[in-house]
């Protein structure tokens, strides 16, 4: 009679992926203190990580968000987006972050006074910004008319000021 025990050789199905970060120290490190720069000066800040498809950056800022998150007394707002190399349009992905952005502060402030601030800040920019930039303005102001009709050139410097606005708009409504 031969005695096998159990489970002395099974395997698991499942992939893990070591959760550890070799070699990027320097890069989490610098991550952190601009981070805590802004923390400190009570600023806003952006990170743009760059680099080769499969070097890390995803990990890197992955990371990063957890150490902050982690060491953060203060409540932050945090939002990482993915910029593909060959992307179809750079707007698109501005439009993912900045409707990420408007989720955020929903979440954060009144969501009546909320609507009240941006009509008094944003004005016309809003009907620009539901219809080319955040759709996600529509649900929040489902009576906006449709931006007038411009030629090219005009129609992109609204479009300019209407984002540079929203980010405007953004920033101080973070730091109230």
């Amino acid at each position: 009679e031969v005695i096998l025990p159990l489970g002395t050789k099974d395997m698991t199905c499942v992939l893990q992926a070591q959760s550890k970060i070799y070699g990027r120290t320097n890069e989490l490190q610098t991550i952190s203190r601009i981070f805590s720069d802004a923390v400190s000066r009570s600023r806003n800040a952006v990170v743009i990580v760059l680099g080769y498809s499969g070097s890390g950056k995803t990990m890197l800022v992955n990371k990063s968000l957890e150490h902050i998150k982690a060491c953060s007394k203060n409540s932050v707002l945090l939002i990482k987006a993915k910029f593909p190399q060959y992307s179809v349009s750079v707007l698109q992905c501005l439009m993912g972050v900045f409707s990420e952005l408007l989720h955020e502060i929903i979440k954060q402030k009144d969501e009546v006074e909320l609507m009240d601030q941006m009509e008094a800040k944003l004005g016309e920019d809003l009907c620009v910004l539901a219809e080319q930039v955040i759709p996600g303005l529509k649900k929040l102001f489902p009576d906006l008319p449709a931006p007038p009709v411009l030629n090219t050139m005009e129609a992109l410097a609204r479009l300019r000021q209407a984002v540079c606005n929203w980010v405007s708009f953004v920033s101080q409504t973070l730091t109230n």
